[in-house]
């Protein structure tokens, strides 16, 4: 989808055919972007490593980040277990990973999702290493946070220390206690001040790549300062230029929506956490989650420019807090009321959905009944307690992800016309060039990705070859092909529209055409010049 996944794909595309792996590149040329580099590297990195092993493909771009998403999955149980417990495992990863937003961010990937996967992983592996002072997890806690700030910057940091460091009185204490029951061979444990300076210094050199990069190829103050300090801390001071005035609530609706469905334990537990924490005081071990949840919350909130993917990084806290809330079985009844009534609202949602957008509604809606007639027989008869109130909503939440996966976005991108005309043009393995004519307000990445090669832009008709040759064009420009003389020998239409923004009158059926536009895939013969005596 456009704009970032398909730039994303882009670019690491390009980084695979040899493209500088430091210094970043795009549509053949050096990124400019604004004037500055916000878009870190690792995302074009794990790209182009998932298309050298499985080709330049959808699933090769992919792959790097859902086996990160995968590993955090592994993660957040394991931090959750050092919190709570072993009770509290399988509430954590269920949470975690059943969610609208972790749905659409590993259908739609962006930088985000490697910055939430190394976050949570560099949770887990500071909370091991605070608890048990071991070499491997402070070896690790170094990777993930290095990977996590070559992602999206600071904010990585932030939300670590955040999250660990007002737990450690609490850990220390029980870390001291467990010193006197254990076996006089046990291993020394590491000293805090000596793994502090080797965690700062692993990062840096683990960083130093990139760093290096960005001076290269920005300077200091719009390359490596930027990236330290303006991208992220700078949307508060107002360094950064970019705003958009979304308002101090927008990310709390956004985190309400995309937690979805847990929104409702999600408010539950936040105030038994706040409860918890007034009676145990720095003694309750959920601390540093209910820290990060709130304090990163604010922070974000705070931000002069927001995008609803940018409370994705409190999941991991929030998920350790749900869980330790759903351990404590059974819930309230008005909880359990309340949830139930929202899970039939998202069935209900999901109706709509298909209606709106099936090809076959009545046929859809019919084996998602089916379905869930089934799933729920299923549940009903294996499972009791804590158990069946996950199963139920996991159940929602497969359904809602099928609707999505199976119905929603199968009729909805054949709309982003770029990407159908890179995939005609390629399957036509024709030797004649690609070239974009007009189209100056589209976004046009994933032209570039699917054709498998950087496509040349034409400002107007006079600037494109004379030879045979495809045109990607809008109407405005179809007929400047025909005022210059050009001649037009196959023309294929593709309706296009923004799918990332739709508009309600593209759900209903009359009114689509209203913001429908055309786009045009056009092979124009050779120009002929005459031969002179």
């Amino acid at each position: 989808m456009e704009v970032d996944s398909a730039q994303y794909a882009s670019m690491s595309r390009e980084m695979l055919e040899g493209a500088s792996l430091t210094e970043l590149t795009e549509h053949g040329q050096r990124y400019q972007s604004q004037g500055y580099p916000d878009k870190p590297p690792l995302i074009f990195w794990a790209g182009a490593l998932g298309m050298r092993l499985l080709g330049s493909n959808e699933a090769g771009f992919r792959l790097m980040s859902w086996l990160a998403a995968a590993l955090a999955l592994w993660a957040v149980g394991k931090w959750a277990r050092l919190l709570w417990g072993s009770m509290a495992v399988l509430p954590t990863r269920l949470v975690y990973a059943s969610n609208l937003g972790m749905l659409l961010i590993n259908v739609d990937l962006r930088t985000d999702s490697l910055l939430l996967s190394m976050t949570t992983i560099a949770l887990w592996q500071g909370q091991a290493f605070m608890r048990h002072r071991g070499i491997r997890a402070l070896l690790g806690f170094t990777l993930a946070l290095a990977l996590a700030l070559m992602a999206k910057g600071p904010i990585a940091a932030v939300a670590v220390v955040v999250g660990l460091l007002p737990s450690w009185p609490a850990v220390e204490k029980i870390r001291k206690s467990s010193i006197l029951s254990e076996s006089k061979h046990s291993t020394r444990p590491i000293l805090i001040l000596p793994a502090l300076l080797l965690v700062v210094l692993g990062v840096f050199l683990l960083l130093s790549p990139m760093l290096w990069g960005l001076y290269r190829q920005w300077g200091w103050h719009d390359g490596v300062r930027y990236y330290l300090w303006t991208q992220s801390f700078g949307r508060i001071t107002g360094e950064n230029p970019w705003a958009n005035q979304t308002g101090p609530l927008f990310l709390t609706g956004s985190l309400a929506w995309s937690f979805l469905p847990w929104t409702l334990v999600l408010i539950a537990a936040l105030f038994r956490a706040i409860r918890s924490f007034k009676s145990e005081k720095w003694s309750y071990a959920g601390i540093g989650a209910l820290a990060g949840l709130i304090l990163l919350t604010i922070a974000l909130s705070s931000s002069a420019y927001q995008l609803p993917h940018y409370i994705y990084i409190v999941w991991p806290f929030a998920s350790v807090l749900c869980a330790k809330y759903l351990s404590e079985f059974p819930l309230s009844r008005k909880l359990f009321l309340s949830h139930n009534v929202m899970l039939v609202l998202l069935l209900l949602a999901c109706v709509i959905l298909c209606v709106l957008t099936a090809a076959n509604p009545i046929l859809t809606l019919t084996a998602g009944v089916i379905w869930l007639f089934i799933a729920l027989v299923i549940i009903r008869t294996s499972f009791e307690g804590l158990s069946l109130f996950l199963a139920r909503s996991v159940a929602v939440y497969l359904l809602i992800t099928a609707t999505l996966l199976l119905v929603f976005y199968p009729n909805v991108l054949p709309y982003q016309a770029s990407v159908r005309a890179g995939q005609i043009h390629r399957s036509n393995h024709s030797d004649d060039p690609l070239w974009i004519l007009g189209c100056r307000d589209e976004s046009l990445h994933s032209l570039h990705f699917y054709a498998r090669r950087v496509v040349s832009v034409a400002e107007n008709p006079s600037a494109l070859p004379s030879g045979p040759i495809w045109v990607y064009t809008d109407t405005g420009g179809r007929e400047n092909l025909n005022h210059f003389g050009r001649t037009i020998d196959f023309s294929i239409t593709l309706p296009f529209t923004r799918v990332s923004a739709l508009k309600p009158d593209f759900f209903h059926p009359r009114k689509r055409e209203n913001v429908i536009e055309n786009r045009y895939l056009i092979h124009v013969q050779s120009i002929f010049v005459p031969a002179h005596p």
